[in-house]
């Protein structure tokens, strides 16, 4: 996944291609079509769609933003600016919004597309409102951030985006759920509750409840995980007790050191923001 992001990224850096080869659009097409995580690799993409000799070729935005659905409610924040950095190169390549407007908009602008609420979602999510040393002041961004959201609210209840944006923006929003960062929180079910009104808006309904079914499962099968363990282990006031010996000791402690390893490697490939609490997330589902 890094050599594939490296090596899209050196070819967007490298400049221009001729017109006459249109390469760049096929490449950051099949880059889009991969069904592994890369958020890295679709950040590149991209880059390299912006500057193709004919970005208008990548093809539909519609079929792009729904492959790119489970994406944007990804638990993991780069993964989920990954695919809005995509959509959002898709959307300008395909004409579906001025990419200089929508980057320009103001937070309290209502966005006339779903495209522009896209761009608006990119800006939500490519702050990481944990980096105490990097980052934005987290005041004024979870300001930014709820007046953005509001205006989204405000696109739906004026009609200004229709039926087919519903799904795409019930999954950003659940998306959002994800940031810890709980005064993000209060816009978005109110963004839900707008989407939820209108019936012609039922894929919105579907997204949030096939989110929450999940989700519920996850928590659940978590507990029991735990509590399992827990018998198997004899805990007893906070503390562990393993009583396994020989063998068994040495190939438990072999078989925990290859998951350490394997938990290490998935967070330096996909890492992942200090979001919600499973627990607390479920509870904003509900």
């Amino acid at each position: 996944a890094a050599v594939l992001a490296a090596a899209i990224a050196a070819r967007a850096a490298a400049g221009p291609e001729p017109r006459s080869e249109n390469v760049d659009v096929r490449i950051a097409a099949a880059v889009g079509d991969l069904e592994g995580e890369y958020p890295a690799a679709l950040v590149a993409a991209a880059d390299l769609l912006a500057g193709a000799s004919d970005p208008s070729a990548i093809g539909s935005f519609g079929d792009a933003v729904s492959r790119h659905s489970r994406r944007l409610k990804s638990p993991s924040r780069h993964l989920r600016v990954g695919a809005l950095r995509y959509l959002c190169a898709v959307a300008d390549a395909s004409g579906e919004c001025d990419a200089a407007d929508a980057r320009a908009a103001g937070a309290n602008d209502t966005p006339r597309s779903l495209a522009e609420c896209l761009h608006r979602w990119l800006k939500v999510n490519e702050v990481d409102v944990h980096d105490v040393v990097g980052g934005p002041n987290v005041m004024e961004f979870a300001k930014t951030a709820q007046v953005s959201i509001a205006a989204m609210r405000r696109a739906v209840e004026q009609e200004a985006l229709g039926p087919d944006a519903a799904e795409a923006l019930a999954t950003c929003a659940l998306g959002a759920l994800h940031i810890r960062l709980a005064t993000v929180w209060p816009e978005t079910h109110k963004l839900f509750g707008a989407l939820t009104e209108r019936n012609a808006f039922e894929p919105a309904w579907t997204a949030l409840f096939e989110d929450l079914k999940s989700h519920q499962t996850r928590c659940l099968d978590a507990h029991d995980a735990a509590a399992i363990l827990a018998a198997a282990h004899g805990r007893k006031k906070g503390e562990w007790h393993d009583d396994r010996s020989g063998p068994d000791a040495r190939s438990g402690a072999s078989n925990e050191a290859a998951e350490a390893l394997q938990r290490r490697m998935e967070s330096e490939t996909i890492p992942t923001e200090a979001g919600t609490e499973r627990w607390q997330r479920l509870g904003l589902l509900l």
